[in-house]
């Protein structure tokens, strides 16, 4: 009897799980790079291509992951007017990318040299913690240091070759970031587009300031 109702309980509990997982989907918030830097970017993928051959390295991608999480989808409403009024009170900045970085699990990516203005957006984010712990959801994952990533793995027997050559090779470029896009990853792989978010046009907030002080 005890080894039935276990086995009930456990095919209960498992079949629970396996809904609960098919109702999440995976969420991230990006940022886009501008189509100067891109193109840079195919350049730089072309170059390697040529140089070290198709099979060496696969390749990045042209945006800058900034959050990622998984909520349900009947979530998806609360959450845009949550991160609508968050990033709206954000002010939009430019980066330089400059130069190439690699790191354990980041083997090839565009460095930028002065992350800090991604820090104050990414924190204001932690705020929607509390709407996914208050809906049964994990934490989001931040990051604080975003990286442009020009390969996502090499071949071990290529890869000190591959990055001896960049690390003689230059790259720079500026980027405005003046809108983040959240992107949805459903059960099947298809990846779409949930909304824009754009951040306060850059200058706006001095501006204010100074008017309050006329």
């Amino acid at each position: 009897m005890h080894r039935f109702y276990f086995k009930k309980m456990t095919e209960i509990l498992t079949s629970r799980r396996v809904y609960e997982d098919r109702s999440m989907a995976d969420y991230r918030l990006q940022v886009i790079a501008p189509e100067a830097v891109r193109e840079k970017i195919i350049e730089e993928t072309n170059y390697a291509r040529n140089v070290f051959g198709e099979e060496a390295f696969t390749g990045g991608e042209d945006c800058l992951v900034l959050a990622s999480f998984k909520a349900r989808e009947e979530m998806e409403d609360t959450l845009l007017r949550w991160l609508h009024r968050i990033i709206g009170q954000q002010e939009g900045f430019a980066i330089l990318l400059n130069n190439y970085g690699s790191l354990p699990g980041a083997p090839l990516y565009l460095r930028i040299q002065d992350p800090t203005p991604f820090h104050q957006l990414v924190e204001s984010l932690r705020v929607i913690d509390a709407l996914m712990k208050g809906n049964q959801c994990s934490s989001l994952q931040l990051y604080r240091t975003p990286r442009l990533m020009l390969m996502r793995s090499m071949k071990e027997e290529r890869e000190l070759e591959m990055l001896l050559d960049f690390s003689a090779r230059t790259f720079r470029a500026e980027m405005e970031v003046e809108e983040l896009q959240l992107v949805r990853q459903d059960s099947d792989g298809s990846i779409r587009l949930v909304s824009r978010l754009a951040l306060m046009p850059r200058g706006l907030k001095r501006q204010e300031t100074n008017n309050d002080n006329d």
